[in-house]
């Protein structure tokens, strides 16, 4: 008779799977935002420039 267990390693419990997982969800919406249209692109960054200069004038 033998037993077995794996023990996960601290680093990649706590660490490296978070992380992992939060870069799988950006990469998600970073393919979704990224259509290849420049038209649609130049509006992004138009409406992130603006963002910026709202919140800078607060």
């Amino acid at each position: 008779m033998a037993y077995e267990q794996e023990i996960p390693a601290p680093f990649e419990r706590v660490l490296y799977r978070p992380g992992w997982q939060a870069l799988r969800w950006f990469t998600y919406y970073a393919q979704v935002i990224q259509s290849g249209n420049i038209n649609q692109d130049v509006a992004y960054i138009f409406l992130i420039v603006l963002l910026i200069l709202i919140l800078r004038a607060l």
